[in-house]
């Protein structure tokens, strides 16, 4: 096998490799999560998905941020909040994070999102 990285597909808790388009040279790979819990944790209100286009227009995949946002430090009378709250004229997200999933990725994405929501929800 040549010196230089192969081409990778991804289907479920498998990895491919492809060291060349023959598909009899295919290569699996399982793939084992590291712990988790050594990277930090960080609390998020705001999401927000943008587009990656591709050099050529095509959609390469989605950037999905991760901000966090809080309401204005109003004090006072209800009156006074109310009219200090006339005066702010958008409340700032901050981002905390920034993950970038590939095409071939985002419905695999999608997909173990609603799965957990629906367990979340009593669905499933």
């Amino acid at each position: 096998m040549s010196n230089h990285h192969a081409r990778v597909e991804r289907r479920g808790p498998r990895i491919t490799a492809l060291p060349d388009e023959n598909a009899a040279d295919r290569i699996q790979f399982a793939t084992v999560w590291e712990d988790g819990y050594e990277v930090p944790a960080i609390f998020v209100n705001e999401l927000m998905l943008k587009p990656m286009p591709g050099p050529d227009g095509s959609l390469e995949g989605v950037a999905i941020l991760f901000g966090m946002v809080e309401g204005p430090n109003l004090t006072g009378t209800d009156e006074e909040q109310r009219a200090a709250a006339k005066d702010v004229s958008h409340l700032p997200v901050q981002v905390r994070a920034k993950v970038m999933i590939g095409s071939s990725r985002v419905r695999t994405f999608a997909d173990a999102l609603a799965s957990f929501a629906d367990r979340i929800e009593g669905k499933s």
